[in-house]
């Protein structure tokens, strides 16, 4: 190999390197908070104008913010910003106008096609009689359901479709990227004739969207509730957001109310700190995924580090809940905020069901799963124990039919203030 080559090689690799360097950087914080699900971002932030992009009447010209390391660390525009160094934003108000006035000679094929798609689907989930509210919510519950993360995203050379950050993608293949989503979520919205914008983070590493309800702003982040509508990041005010997003506050507009959130509408009030532990086990038994706590006075310095370290407690020691997972959620994460009302502290708590991946254990005799539990034990015992779970054997189809017909996994309980929750 000749010394151009290895020359020419070199600047390849050394490109690369700092590329991946950069995209660990940039998306460290969103991505710590969204474990799960991360997303993929590339070294370099920046404004682009896509070929036949239209703007929206409320985005400002593109301007970025320089940070420490030279890169653009954020961007005070609604359209035409770039996530992730591929991912784009694009305005999706000339589908929606063409919409709402019935002429669509002005859209290009895969215009058309997003219109129709957009216009079958608000006709199967919409009813007549919603409120904006109810349609917002029927439009946020068949998103989070029926869509899923494009897989070639988790790559950092990215083979996620051509089209996962567009509505028609999003539409199309029913998965796509949080652009994608949050443009899709963006256009049905304007075409209800519901004020939405879509807000990105201040790393340029994900996005979701504003939409305006009964004159009041909420945010909702399709993305990081895909799989069920556990209303987590469903119609969140500012304060609630801020758990788990950074955003320009000057730029977007304030989410200042909690009247149409869900898990703030099934809250439970609570007068005393040390009442916590009880009624959080009491929620893990009713299998809860999410509950909302807000205290009725403001709390001191002394309660506010009682309830964090009570609260840490228990999901630091969770492995005890063993024996009974079974029977019960448990917490798996918890934000700290205020009510919007009356600003006294606030605390939304997570579950999950340590069970759910179950389904992943193939059925075996009672003499191989003692086996290999006595296996399992004997090559784990000093980190604790662990057992492959009891299984029932398979049933036939007739006997599972009339099980299932049975067991409608309705949940009678209340709340402790007497409410129904929505979960």
């Amino acid at each position: 190999m000749n010394s151009k080559v290895k020359t020419a090689l070199l600047a390849v690799l050394l490109c690369a390197n700092i590329g991946v360097m950069g995209f660990a950087g940039a998306s460290a914080v969103w991505m710590m908070k969204n474990a799960q699900k991360v997303q993929a971002a590339a070294p370099e932030s920046s404004i682009v104008k896509p070929e036949e992009s239209s703007k929206d009447e409320s985005s400002r010209s593109p301007m970025g913010e320089i940070g420490e390391d030279g890169m653009e660390i954020h961007a005070v525009s609604e359209d035409d910003v770039t996530i992730g160094g591929q991912y784009h934003i694009r305005s999706t108000v000339k589908i929606s106008d063409a919409y709402k006035s019935g002429d669509t000679s002005a859209l290009s094929t895969e215009e058309k096609e997003t219109l129709t798609m957009a216009s079958d689907l608000l006709k199967s989930i919409i009813k007549d009689g919603m409120s904006d509210y109810e349609k917002e919510k029927a439009v946020y519950e068949w998103m989070v359901k029926n869509l899923e993360v494009d897989s070639g995203m988790m790559l950092v050379i990215s083979t996620a479709a051509a089209n996962a950050d567009t509505p028609y993608g999003v539409l199309k293949a029913k998965k796509g990227v949080c652009v994608g989503f949050a443009t899709t979520f963006r256009l049905l919205m304007q075409m209800m004739n519901i004020e939405c914008k879509v807000v990105h983070d201040a790393g340029l590493g994900h996005s979701w969207d504003i939409a305006k309800i009964d004159g009041h702003w909420y945010h909702t982040d399709i993305y990081s509730d895909l799989g069920e509508a556990s209303y987590r990041n469903f119609n969140m005010s500012d304060a609630m957001c801020a758990a788990g997003h950074t955003w320009d506050q000057e730029f977007f507009p304030k989410a200042d109310s909690l009247e149409y959130n869900p898990v703030y509408r099934s809250r439970i009030t609570v007068s005393d700190v040390y009442e916590m532990p009880a009624l959080i086990r009491k929620a893990m038994e009713k299998k809860k995924t999410i509950q909302c706590y807000v205290l009725d006075h403001a709390s001191s310095d002394t309660e506010q580090t009682a309830l964090k370290n009570m609260l840490y407690a228990i999901e630091d020691n969770s492995y005890l809940f063993t024996d009974i997972y079974h029977e019960m959620t448990v917490l798996s994460e918890y934000s700290l905020s205020e009510d919007e009302a009356t600003g006294y502290p606030m605390l939304v708590i997570s579950f999950y069901d340590p069970h759910s991946g179950e389904e992943f254990y193939s059925y075996m005799d009672e003499e191989d799963r003692k086996q290999a539990n006595q296996a399992l034990r004997n090559a784990f015992r000093d980190l604790g124990y662990f057992s492959i779970p009891e299984m029932e054997q398979p049933k036939d189809s007739e006997t599972d039919d009339a099980d299932s017909d049975s067991d409608d996994g309705s949940d009678s309980g209340t709340d402790h203030d007497g409410s129904d929750g929505e979960d």
